[in-house]
């Protein structure tokens, strides 16, 4: 048997043994709404949270970016097709409040990302199919699939596949941003999911348990984010290149950039910087005399394209993979900018 299957048959079967035990968060027994997840909205005992309310401030559960307050998790209402191009976003990054939303805004404030992830990788801009966008990106993600060895990380997408919930069919998938990873247990947030935009899915080795949704496809993984440890994140993108800063424990100002689809770094720029460098302020822009002028550089924009820092050497960033044991419903297409509004079917 082909390993893709085999992986997708113990993980079925170890789910359906965890489900029936009731022994992880995912799997507990029904409370008084009586379903879990996207269960309770189907069947009428749940919503995803009133339209455009704010459910999540960004700065709660995204701590490691840096502009985590324009990632604010917001209500969909009592219909899985309401949506809009209202504020805060208008349809910047998918018709508001979408599932597919809130993921294209969570990776292009943290990655560079684009603001809509429809045609790469042939996507069609539905929830289920950013799976397949995630690898064709201009900072391409790794795909790591449900049951396949890795377990999710903080910051990854969670996938969600077409399928029944109940004895309602979901075409188009769902998807989540991993906030939390414990021993058992996977927090995640989400818009247009439930009333309360996070839920808390179980986790068994590299299976994740997510009882009241559609079956999970897999996650998709940005390295850098093993090579940062969660700090905080200032990512910026040009021509389908990335840079992003950040500040590792020791207090040293930390840099790394993608080129040809491969992440290289990271450097330690306080380290390795000059008095011309360490005067410049974060946020104050570096002309390009002055960059010149410089013995050695921090990485940037010039001319355009983006440059590694003068004097660096280049090398590719390491995939740090963590241990293992350490549109869904209504999720309208990403490219379905038609804006049906508020109650609509």
């Amino acid at each position: 048997m082909a390993r893709g299957p085999r992986h997708a048959l113990i993980a079925a079967a170890i789910t359906v043994a965890l489900l029936a035990a009731g022994i992880l968060p995912g799997s507990a027994a029904p409370g008084a709404t009586g379903q879990r997840g996207m269960m309770a909205v189907v069947d009428g005992q749940s919503s995803t949270g009133g339209y455009g309310a704010p459910l999540v401030q960004g700065c709660q559960w995204a701590t490691w970016v840096a502009r985590c307050s324009n990632l604010t998790v917001y209500g969909n209402g009592s219909s899985f097709s309401d949506s809009g191009c209202g504020p805060p976003n208008g349809c910047t990054f998918g018709p508001e409040f979408q599932c597919t939303e809130l993921a294209q805004r969570y990776a292009y404030y943290a990655w560079g990302e684009p603001a809509i992830w429809s045609g790469y990788g042939g996507a069609d801009g539905s929830a289920a199919q950013m799976w397949n966008a995630g690898p064709d990106l201009p900072i391409p993600l790794q795909q790591f699939s449900q049951g396949g060895g890795v377990a999710p990380q903080v910051g990854d997408l969670l996938v969600f596949a077409p399928g029944w919930l109940g004895s309602y069919w979901d075409g188009n998938g769902h998807v989540a941003v991993v906030s939390a990873v414990m021993s058992n247990a996977v927090d995640i947030v989400q818009e247009n999911g439930t009333a309360t935009g996070t839920d808390q899915l179980g986790l068994y080795g590299s299976v994740v348990i997510a009882n009241g949704y559609t079956p999970i496809i897999g996650w998709l993984h940005n390295p850098l984010m093993s090579a940062s440890g969660l700090s905080k994140l200032s990512a910026a993108s040009a021509n389908g290149q990335q840079i992003v800063f950040w500040q590792a424990a020791n207090g040293h100002l930390r840099e790394a950039w993608t080129t040809g689809g491969t992440w290289y770094g990271p450097s330690d720029l306080t380290a390795a910087g000059t008095v011309d460098d360490v005067e410049q302020r974060a946020d104050a822009p570096v002309s390009p005399q002055r960059r010149r002028g410089a013995r050695r550089t921090a990485g940037g924009v010039l001319g355009g394209r983006w440059r590694r820092p003068h004097g660096g050497v280049a090398r590719r960033l390491d995939v740090v993979r963590p241990r293992e044991h350490r549109g869904r419903l209504g999720c309208l297409r990403s490219r379905d900018l038609s804006a049906r509004r508020r109650g609509a079917r």
